[in-house]
C-alpha cells in the first residue's frame, strides 16, 4: 500500500506544484484581506479537489486496468486511497498551524486564536465528511464526478451568502461554535461506512 500512495505523490508531481501556488496565494490574499478565517477552509477544499485529480490521473492514464493484476486484494487497494487522507490534510495542518504561530507578529490582522482554531477544525472535519462522500462517487463515477464537490461547494456558499444578508448566519455561529470536535468525530467515523461502500464500488466496477 506504501506504494500505492508513492505512486499517486509522484504522479502529481506537477501538480503539487500549482496546488503549493494555490495554496501560497490564498494565504496571502487571506492576510491581505485581513480575515485569515478564510485559509483553512480554502486549504480544506484544495485537499479535496486532490483526490479528485488524482482519480483523474488514474483515468487517463488507465492505471484501474494494471492495478487488477496487483498481488493485493481490494480492501487493501481502496485503504491506500483512504490513508492518502493523512499525508494530504496533515499538510494542511501543519500550514494552517503555521499561520496561527505568525498571525501574532501582523498585528494589522486581527482575530482570536480560539476563533481560528475553532474554525480550523470545523473547517478539516467538514472537509473528511466531504471526502467520506466523494471517494465512493469518485470510485463509482470517476474522476468526473468532481462535479458533485462543485455542487456541494455552490451550495455551502450560496447558503452562507444568502443567510448573511438575512441575519441567518449570525444566528447560527453560536450553535455552530459548540460542535467543532463533533464534526471532527463524525467526519473521522465517516471513513468506515464510506470506505466498505467503495470496497463494494470497486469490487463489482467493470474495466
Amino acid at each position: 500500500m506504501k506504494g500505492l500512495i508513492l505512486k499517486d505523490f509522484f504522479s502529481m508531481k506537477k501538480q503539487l506544484k500549482m496546488y503549493l501556488l494555490l495554496i501560497l496565494g490564498y494565504m496571502v490574499l487571506g492576510l491581505y484581506m485581513k480575515k485569515p478565517a478564510i485559509i483553512g477552509p480554502m486549504l480544506c477544499m484544495v485537499g479535496s479537489l486532490y483526490f479528485v485529480q488524482v482519480f483523474t490521473m488514474d483515468e487517463t492514464c488507465e492505471w484501474k486496468i494494471l492495478e487488477r493484476v496487483l498481488p493485493l486484494s481490494a480492501g487493501k487497494i481502496v485503504l491506500s486511497r483512504y490513508l492518502l487522507v493523512v499525508p494530504v490534510f496533515g499538510a494542511a495542518a501543519v500550514l494552517y498551524l503555521i499561520l496561527n504561530l505568525l498571525l501574532p507578529l501582523l498585528p494589522a490582522v486581527r482575530t482570536q486564536g480560539a476563533d481560528m482554531g475553532m474554525i480550523g477544525v470545523l473547517s478539516f472535519g467538514s472537509m473528511l465528511l466531504i471526502e467520506a462522500v466523494l471517494l465512493p462517487l469518485l470510485y463509482r463515477f470517476g474522476g468526473n464526478s468532481r462535479i458533485y464537490i462543485l455542487l456541494i461547494l455552490a451550495v455551502f456558499f450560496s447558503l452562507f451568502y444568502a443567510g448573511s444578508h438575512f441575519g441567518a448566519a449570525e444566528a447560527l455561529w453560536p450553535l455552530v461554535g459548540r460542535l467543532p470536535w463533533v464534526f471532527l468525530l463524525a467526519g473521522a467515523a465517516s471513513q468506515i461506512p464510506s470506505y466498505a461502500l467503495s470496497v463494494k464500488i470497486y469490487k463489482k466496477k467493470e474495466f
